[in-house]
């Protein structure tokens, strides 16, 4: 593990990686405050919760059935050449990932793809990404 986090700043000025060090020490020591905070408060609030009735068991909820569910991503990449730009943006929606028992309004994974050869324009990823918005739902 200490040979993966050398190599890992291998690349940056000592000085660099010594400042980031330096202005994570405080950090530890905040975080367990917070945490601290919280465990002390958790009973309390665990009891206001109960008081106002939003704490609940789960088996007193009732039966919902689980709806169908879906998966959406998408990627793109902008390659800047000598005179042109080569873009390729992507997109896919998948359903029905879980329970498979559900119907499912799409037989099959949907995707789109993209690849063309653009001017230079430092608007392109913010086209690509709505592409991929567009077409990925």
């Amino acid at each position: 593990m200490n040979e993966q986090i050398n190599n890992l700043f291998a690349e940056l000025p000592s000085a660099l990686v010594n400042e980031v060090l330096q202005c994570t020490e405080g950090l530890s020591q905040a975080l367990l405050e917070g945490f601290e905070k919280v465990h002390e408060q958790r009973e309390q609030w665990r009891k206001k919760l109960m008081n106002l009735g939003i704490l609940r068991r789960e088996s007193e909820l009732p039966y919902i059935p689980i709806p169908t569910t879906c998966g959406v991503d998408g990627s793109y990449a902008i390659e800047h050449l000598l005179t042109n730009d080569l873009v390729a943006a992507a997109a896919v929606a998948v359903e029905g990932l879980t329970p498979p028992s559900e119907t499912r309004y799409w037989p099959e994974p949907r995707h789109k793809v993209l690849v063309e050869m653009e001017v230079h324009d430092s608007g392109t990823g913010t086209i690509l990404r709505a592409f991929m918005d567009r077409n990925g739902t």
